[in-house]
């Protein structure tokens, strides 16, 4: 498979009082892999830390593969669930795929199952909302988002033979 250009972005509520150190290590994987520098990707606004409340967001430019292959993308997902204030949801955005489908995938985070499918509920809310704001009136879009939001989402696997599984991170 070749290399493709792709961005990882992501704009994810962090835990209180996560230092730059912290931040640093959760990305060095990707940053290393491509002979990044943290100091120079904060320059050219590729990350931005934002203080209160403490945010991360990152728009990362780089060349390689996908989360199945890149190990660097999974090793840094895995250190920035531990950051996150409950859940959040990085996005590999692939330039260079044929498929427009495929282009962007989700990435959830959390440390539990359960905070990563909170994180799969808020974006797919978030992915639906545009495709029904002209369908519906603002009630109703408001009444379905909260509605969808209320619901629990599942804190255990579902067995295998249902098709769904967690991607652990």
């Amino acid at each position: 498979m070749s290399a493709h250009r792709c961005c990882l972005r992501g704009n994810l509520l962090l835990k209180e009082h996560i230092t730059h150190e912290a931040i640093a290590h959760a990305v060095a994987p990707l940053l290393e892999a491509n002979g990044f520098e943290f100091t120079r990707e904060l320059a050219h606004s590729a990350i931005e830390i934002q203080e209160d409340p403490p945010r991360l967001n990152l728009s990362i430019e780089f060349w390689g593969k996908a989360w199945y292959v890149d190990t660097e993308l999974v090793h840094t997902a895995e250190r920035l669930n531990q950051l996150v204030a409950d859940h959040g949801c990085l996005e590999l955005v692939d330039h260079d795929t044929a498929d427009t489908e495929s282009m962007i995938v989700p990435r959830f985070l959390g440390t539990t199952l359960l905070a990563r499918n909170r994180a799969r509920v808020q974006y797919a809310i978030d992915q639906a909302s545009p495709w029904l704001e002209g369908a519906l009136d603002a009630k109703a879009l408001h009444s379905i988002r909260d509605y969808i939001a209320s619901l629990e989402p599942l804190a255990e696997p579902l067995s295998r033979k249902s098709g769904v599984h967690d991607d652990a991170g």
